[in-house]
């Protein structure tokens, strides 16, 4: 009897130019790219630079990081709310990022929030004893 085991993702390697650096994918906040590098942007309002094409490193994260625009992917536990006046993404920690695609489209793209998912954010909020991270209605 074959069985399946849900694997659990919690660091990604990734090679920049003469250096691997191990990512605790749960810490990260979103990916911004900028020209020749991108953007890696933490929970704890810290952020890095890495030699990636965002596109490659897309392929490396698990499916709860969400391509929002072409230049940025989120990480959508972080994600506070979407304004539809302005058009932005505001994330934890009051980060707003603007989006162009169509509200329907970009809330597809999204998805919800799997109950493991919500398990997920109550651990983290937990351990990191911050402010809700997703409030529900």
């Amino acid at each position: 009897m074959l069985s399946l085991v849900m694997m659990r993702i919690e660091k990604i390697a990734i090679v920049s130019h003469d250096q691997v650096l191990y990512l605790n994918v749960y810490d990260i906040v979103y990916f911004e790219s900028k020209r020749d590098l991108v953007e890696v942007h933490f929970i704890d309002g810290s952020s890095i630079n890495i030699y990636k094409q965002l596109s490659k490193l897309q392929m490396l994260l698990p499916q709860f990081f969400v391509r929002v625009t072409q230049c940025v992917i989120i990480n959508k536990f972080y994600l506070g709310s979407i304004d539809k006046k302005e058009k932005v993404i505001r994330m934890q920690g009051n980060t707003a990022i603007s989006y162009t695609m169509p509200l329907g489209k970009l809330i597809q793209r999204i998805g919800r929030i799997s109950s493991s998912e919500a398990s997920f954010l109550a651990r983290v909020e937990q351990e990191n004893e911050n402010e809700p991270l997703l409030e529900i209605a």
